[in-house]
């Protein structure tokens, strides 16, 4: 079993979970309450830059190189080859997605599982009310096109992930439009544009020091005749060896931008200090804010000191908004500092400012003040929770509580804030765009409500972990930021909505007995499902002491499924100590183990494992580079010798895979910036070898093998890759069809022959394997029409297929391997249709049904039984109680008379055979009248 760990440093964030608390089931249609953190938990600044500073932590280099820039580089590197075999192959939307990779060894399909539902962070929108189309920017870097309905979330740029963007416009062109975006990701290109809305992107030209070193931290679109566009950088002055902030114009709609001016941070102070603003509505000018100095653009695009005014307090992070009204152009001036932040207003276009009020909010992100698109007078704030102010920031109040989402999540704002959008409608009214870590909402009415419209459809999830039960695949459970721990219960092949059992943050998902029970990790304690997959009654124990990862490390016990192993940390905050934590008595309860992992150093357990094959055989890695094995089931512990893992201090142990095989041999991964990612043991860790041979400079997640070892699967920080052991040779496993993302977490599920990634905004993707030798699934059904003559029973007899989808031709459809019953409720024709898949290939069988009522008194059609149906040579009718006066036809459906059968009493049960050999293939009706009812049952069968 491996356990890898999850970069985040745990902040001491109190649980308000005690050990022994369940949780019930909730009640459908609603998310659980969010029992698992404190009213008072805040994911407020410091918290998302310790979360910064353990990314960097673990993602070493060496001095002097950015490993940012190292994955960006690579990303562009394989899109671009991506998209040249795009446009080269001759794959179209319709085609059957089967991709050939490392060099001709590996056929196979990749697929979308998911989830259908629970949408993550979401950073923009743009509407377009001529057009009535919707666009979104999701965290994962994807760019969506939808309706204000979200029914047809599509995304645009699943081949080449754009990292934060906070801009997105459209500008018109004699040829078409142009999309534009800006990004604030360190180290990129800062602007891109499309021109054929989003398939293919080009870089911005004269930004390049930004890219070099730095980002774009605001830019705004002006409209008006050739859509000037200006972007605020942080970049690097080469000339003083200085951060400076700069301003740049582009005249040409992204293509190309000239710098307008510079100001150093020695003098001026940091980014944060700084805000650009236009009025994306209406022509006019555009003004830059530093501190409490506020500058307007001049014709040349110089900027020209407008105002200075007074801040009260300390200040804090400075963000400009405003609104061009007819009577005037009104500025707010928001200073964001810690949980509060000052309001400001100038009503004169920024000559006079006044102190407006206080509002208990920081801001998540720039976009996350905003005012009305019609009313200059109603503002918004979004920190954790959304607020608006009415009069022009002087009070305000709360949108909703974060924690009211779980009770009405398509009624209530998720918590967290990225930004507001409000666009002005033709008919004089407004629309507003909430963007919020589980998706988008929409409000007519100024924020007094809010609509959810990224409940389906929207597949941006942002998932840490998964876990899929071993002997019942459709049951996969995962675990999400901010949108909890989940489950899905029915997975069938393809997009499956997941449901929430808990809010929260979750990774680690781990089990000692293949699913049936579940252990997890939240930043806090660990939680676990005693019965998974039928209950969603969980168990708490808070973690104990400190110096663990913010998510700690867990494995299962693969001997006893009741106990898990949590690495720390000690309880002392001196030591690196592994934690044993058993279910018993209905509550969890902790063991700190004897041995320190430190050896007297700052040092925390950074992965551990337990081998599958060899329970006694044990692993732990810290983050100073030091490895331990076991023989004796972690009684005793063997230390590898100094250096024996190559890469200097700059390798760090992520995951440790045992092989399934072998007790002596393992598979590392961590961070290659400065080295080879991933690297083997023969001897229990003593020595290490890398196998970095077709593996890029980047960071490896998580490791999964088959069971002879044959192929080895990553999930990395630049995409999934596959490990061939007879070339000893990693190879790209994306191909044309898997999304450009963080892969976090990778298992193989061989009984689906399928290695299974979860990423970082794009949901769950299985790779599946083709069958040997490219054997072909044939589809194959069997049915059986009901007594009531419109349920028809089918039986699912394909064979060499992994997936199947079911169309029942009355609009309703099924993934599930075996559907059972499908009641179509109404007589008619309809076709049965199923698609069996596997990785190779699809097969497709139809079947014609012709049903009919059989009567109108169910009571009756309950009483005979018609069996089989299809039939062929005999047709059986048998009463369930006796009957008397019995007389049987078989017509076709003409009304011809072709068996006509009499008795004068059948005793329940006795079986009368009606002959229908000689007859042709075809749908007859079979009439039976019985004593004193008028009424008689008639039911459709087919002969074959």
């Amino acid at each position: 079993m491996a356990s890898c760990s999850r970069p985040w440093l745990i902040l001491g964030i109190a649980s308000a979970l005690l050990a022994g608390i369940q949780l019930s089931n909730p009640a459908p249609g609603r998310l659980p309450a969010p029992t698992d953190r404190a009213p008072g938990h805040r994911e407020d600044a410091a918290y998302r830059q310790a979360r910064k500073d353990w990314i960097e932590h673990i993602h070493r280099t060496a001095p002097g190189m950015d490993w940012r820039a190292i994955d960006r580089a690579t990303r562009r590197r394989m899109a671009e080859e991506r998209f040249r075999r795009i446009r080269s192959s001759r794959v179209s939307p319709g085609d059957f997605p089967k991709d050939t990779l490392a060099a001709g060894q590996l056929v196979g399909h990749w697929r979308e599982v998911g989830s259908g539902n629970q949408a993550g962070r979401v950073h923009l929108a743009e509407y377009l009310p001529a057009t009535q189309e919707l666009f979104l920017a999701s965290s994962g870097g994807n760019i969506w096109k939808g309706n204000l309905s979200g029914s047809s979330w599509t995304v645009r740029n699943d081949h080449a992930q754009i990292e934060g963007i906070h801009f997105l416009k459209f500008a018109d062109r004699p040829s078409g439009r142009r999309m534009i975006v800006a990004t604030d990701a360190w180290g990129a290109s800062g602007v891109r544009y499309s021109d054929d809305d989003g398939l293919t992107w080009n870089y911005a030209a004269g930004l390049e020091n930004a890219a070099n070193w730095g980002y774009v931290m605001r830019a705004v679109m002006v409209p008006e005749p050739g859509n000037p566009l200006y972007v605020l950088t942080l970049e690097w002055d080469y000339t003083n060896w200085n951060s400076m902030t700069a301003l740049y114009r582009s005249l040409d709609q992204g293509q190309s931008f000239t710098k307008l001016a510079e100001y150093g941070s020695p003098v001026y102070g940091d980014e944060n200090q700084w805000d650009l603003w236009a009025d994306e509505f209406r022509p006019g000018r555009v003004y830059l804010l530093n501190r409490q100095t506020l500058y307007r653009l001049d014709g040349a695009g110089q900027p020209q000191v407008l105002s200075t005014f007074a801040l009260a307090g300390n200040g804090g992070a400075a963000r400009l908004a405003g609104r061009q009204t007819a009577s005037g152009l009104v500025l707010y001036a928001l200073y964001a500092n810690g949980d509060q932040s000052h309001v400001y207003r100038s009503g004169d276009g920024g000559t006079a400012w006044s102190f407006r009020g206080t509002v208990a909010t920081g801001l998540f992100f720039r976009k996350s003040f905003e005012v009305s698109a019609l009313n200059p007078d109603l503002i918004y704030a979004g920190g954790i929770d959304a607020w608006r102010s009415t009069n022009g920031g002087q009070s305000w109040a709360q949108v909703n509580l974060w924690w009211e989402y779980y009770g009405n999540p398509a009624g209530k704002l998720h918590a967290d804030i990225p930004g507001f959008d409000p666009v002005p409608l033709p008919n004089g009214q407004e629309i507003t765009f909430v963007s919020t870590d589980g998706g988008l909402y929409r409000s007519g009415d100024g924020l007094q409500t809010v609509q959810n419209i990224s409940l389906s459809g929207l597949h941006v999830s942002q998932y840490y972990a998964h876990y899929t039960h071993r002997s019942n695949p459709a049951i996969i459970y995962a675990g999400a930021q901010d949108q909890g721990f989940q489950r899905t219960l029915n997975f069938g092949g393809g997009i499956t909505d997941f449901d929430q059992l808990i809010s929260g943050d979750y990774g680690h998902i781990v089990s000692g007995n293949g699913g049936a029970s579940i252990w997890t990790n939240y930043p806090g304690f660990t939680m676990y499902y005693p019965d998974a997959a039928n209950s969603a009654a969980a168990y708490f124990h808070d973690f104990e002491g400190s110096g663990h990862l913010w998510l700690a490390p867990l494995t299962a016990d693969p001997v006893n499924p009741e106990v898990a192993y949590r690495a720390g940390g000690s309880a002392d905050g001196q030591g690196a100590n592994l934690f044993r934590v058993t279910y018993a008595f209905g509550q969890l309860q902790g063991e700190e183990l004897p041995y320190d992992f430190s050896q007297g150093t700052h040092a925390s357990i950074s992965a551990m494992a337990i081998s599958p094959a060899y329970p006694n055989v044990r692993f732990v890695m810290t983050d100073n580079q030091k490895f331990f094995a076991s023989t004796d089931y972690g009684a005793t512990w063997t230390p590898s010798p100094p250096n024996s893992i190559p890469g200097s201090h700059y390798f760090y142990g992520n995951c440790i895979l045992p092989s399934p095989v072998l007790p002596s041999t393992l598979y590392l991964s961590g961070s290659g910036y400065a080295g080879s990612s991933v690297y083997k043991s023969v001897d229990f860790g003593y020595t290490f070898t890398p196998m970095n041979a077709g593996l890029p400079t980047t960071m490896v997640f998580q490791l999964a093998c088959t069971p002879d070892e044959s192929l080895i699967f990553a999930a990395t920080e630049v995409g999934p890759f596959v490990y061939v052991a007879a070339d000893n040779q990693w190879y790209p496993l994306g191909g044309l069809h898997a999304p450009d993302q963080t892969y976090w977490s990778v298992e193989y599920i061989e009984s689906l022959r399928t290695a299974r990634f979860s990423t970082y905004g794009r949901g769950i993707w299985d790779f599946v394997l083709c069958e040997p030798d490219g054997v072909a699934p044939a589809a194959e059904i069997a049915w059986q029409i009901q007594p009531d003559g419109t349920t028809v029973t089918v039986e699912n007899r394909s064979r060499n297929a992994h997936f199947y989808e079911w169309s029942f031709g009355n609009g309703s459809s099924s993934s599930e391997k075996q559907p059972g019953s499908i009641a179509y409720g109404a007589s008619g024709n309809y076709t049965l249709r199923l698609i069996a898949v596997n990785a190779c290939a699809s097969d497709t069988v139809e079947v014609p049904l012709s049903l009919a009522l059989t009567s109108a008194d169910p009571a009756l059609n309950a009483g005979w039984q018609i069996y089989p149906n299809p039939a062929a040579g005999l047709l059986y009718i048998a009463p369930y109680a006796s009957a008397a006066a019995v007389r049987i036809r078989l017509l076709n459906l003409a009304g011809q008379t072709l068996r006509d059968l009499s008795y004068p009493v059948l005793a329940a049960g006795q079986p009368i055979a009606v002959p229908a050999d000689g007859l042709p293939r075809g749908v007859y009706l079979c009439e039976i009248r019985s004593g004193s009812h008028a009424q008689p049952v008639v039911q459709k069968v087919l002969l074959r």
